[in-house]
């Protein structure tokens, strides 16, 4: 061989050996990268922005679920009430009128519900503007069922959480003309990555003291745990993560938002005006349902190009550029 050859043979020999070395790790991150600062004993209570990223009231911990309603939601209840668990579930309007009875189960059995907007779009890719015809469209949805009383008189969810977690200053801003109370998270159960359920379960383990919760004083902890309704791997994790959490914590209260910091009603008045007039603003449009309401039409989506890449998507890409590498390495030894 050539000496350029005999270089990209060593290249390639050298890859090689990265590649199996680095794998199991790669996998391990990946699965492992979402799930941090589980205790939160003394974390901040809120971020940068104004949400909630704890609780405020010690020994208490939050489940909450994006995305719902959908349809792992009644198997979700299902489980949390065989672990007498009150939850939080964020819901997308758009799913609403298609699981009316599945938000009315939500509600009937004492759990939470918030605002997670009506399309589910990036919040820091929209005007005020089109935050504002989101969060009405939302509100107009949701009050056209009051859900066994609970919602009359238009009211609506006073809890709030950005898609993707992504709110800058101006969508904030926007948040407190509605009077919303904005939610983040202590940590995520990372299923947004993790393929496997049993990965979950794992890393709950890893995360909060072991098997056993060794060293791990409960009536310390604050968290605010935030997953996917509509991930499977959190749905068949979900009875395992309870039974561990409900014997391991025996002192830990699994609490809604409103009391995970105390004293914040769960609902309020709506934004939203009953409108018997045949005219709206621009950008409104009449709505003939049981009522007349001026309710704002969808903003169009935008594209989002590369707004995040997480910690794995980097080790993906790395590791695609290293494939790379080999093939062309293997390409000039031919």
């Amino acid at each position: 061989m050539s000496i350029i050859q005999n270089i990209f043979f060593y290249f390639f020999i050298w890859d090689v050996v990265i590649s199996f070395t680095f794998y199991e790790d790669m996998k391990q991150n990946c699965s492992r990268h979402d799930i941090q600062n589980s205790y939160c004993y003394n974390g901040p209570l809120f971020d940068n922005v104004g949400q909630y990223k704890s609780c405020a009231v010690p020994g208490t911990l939050a489940l909450t679920f994006d995305d719902a309603p959908d349809m792992h939601t009644e198997g979700t209840l299902d489980i949390l009430k065989k672990y007498n668990i009150k939850a939080t579930f964020f819901l997308i309007g758009k799913n609403i009128d298609s699981y009316v009875n599945v938000v009315q189960r939500i509600v009937d059995e004492g759990h939470q519900i918030g605002c997670h907007t009506y399309d589910h779009g990036w919040l820091t890719n929209m005007t005020s503007d089109d935050i504002r015809k989101d969060l009405m469209l939302f509100e107009h949805t949701l009050i056209k069922h009051d859900f066994g009383g609970v919602l009359s008189n238009h009211q609506t969810p006073s809890i709030f959480r950005a898609p993707h977690g992504a709110l800058d200053n101006e969508g904030a801003g926007v948040l407190k003309e509605f009077n919303l109370t904005s939610f983040h998270w202590s940590f995520l159960n990372g299923d947004s990555t993790i393929k496997r359920s049993s990965d979950i379960v794992q890393g709950w383990y890893a995360h909060m003291g072991g098997e056993y919760g060794t060293n791990v004083d409960d009536t310390r902890l604050k968290l605010i745990v935030q997953q996917h309704e509509k991930m499977d791997v959190t749905f068949f994790s979900l009875s395992d993560v309870c039974s561990y959490l409900s014997q391991t914590f025996q002192r830990l209260k699994f609490v809604t938002l409103s009391d995970c910091v105390g004293n914040l009603p769960a609902y309020h008045t709506s934004s939203v005006q009953l409108n018997t007039n045949t005219t709206c603003l621009s950008g409104f449009s009449l709505k003939h349902r049981d009522m007349h309401f001026c309710a704002p039409d969808p903003a169009p989506l935008k594209p989002c190009v590369l707004c995040i890449i997480n910690p794995c998507t980097k080790i993906y890409l790395n590791y695609a550029l290293l494939l790379f590498h080999i093939v062309v390495s293997l390409r000039c030894l031919l």
